[in-house]
């Protein structure tokens, strides 16, 4: 029993629950004598609080627009514009925001651009409990598988092993292309390991 450890336990509550939206919470403890003095309980009272809510959430996209008209009709990004967990009415969590990153990166990617970048800002009316949501998404330019560098030992002509990731010259790039390669080339019984990635490149 160590009551400054139990004090840091308390921060730690606090900072638990200020990362999923609970900015007023309060955390208070007690220590009880049981009837054996070696032994004491614990109890930690926690009061939430109200949480912040996300007032709004704006998605912008930052490309021509026949490009956003594109991105759009995509079901990827539909899905993760419908899922994603800073949508409005949410309580905010920023514990989240890599998570949601990762997901409009994902999008993106599998959209067909190899390379995007999003940038999520918050703003956060403490007085109202309320706040505004901002994700700005650039996709950059539109990618295409257009050649490929096989490195390694391999027993076999690498227009084999090409062939095998199925990945046809001036298709639109996809990460779920490129994750379905890896495992087509993984399970084949001429290969023991086997990895996709994109090289450094303008």
């Amino acid at each position: 029993f160590n009551e400054l450890e139990i004090k840091r336990d308390s921060i730690r509550i606090i900072r638990f629950y200020e990362r999923r939206g609970f900015h007023n919470v309060r955390v208070d403890y007690r220590v009880e004598e049981r009837s054996k003095s070696w032994k004491k309980d614990v109890v930690f009272t926690v009061d939430e609080g109200a949480p912040i809510q996300i007032r709004s959430s704006s998605i912008i996209l930052q490309a021509s627009e026949s490009e956003i008209e594109r991105i759009r009709q995509k079901d990827e990004y539909i899905k993760t514009v419908n899922r994603h967990q800073f949508r409005e009415g949410r309580r905010l969590e920023m514990i989240r925001q890599p998570d949601v990153e990762g997901a409009f990166l994902v999008a993106m990617e599998n959209c067909g651009y190899a390379w995007p970048e999003v940038d999520l800002s918050v703003d956060v009316d403490s007085v109202a409990n309320q706040a505004d949501i901002r994700i700005v998404i650039t996709p950059n330019s539109l990618t295409y598988f257009s050649e490929f560098e096989i490195e390694g030992e391999i027993s076999v002509p690498e227009r084999i092993v090409t062939r095998q990731t199925d990945i046809k010259r001036d298709e639109i790039y996809s990460r779920d292309i490129m994750q379905s390669a890896q495992r087509s080339l993984f399970n084949h019984h001429l290969f023991r390991f086997a990895t996709i990635t994109l090289p450094e490149q303008p």
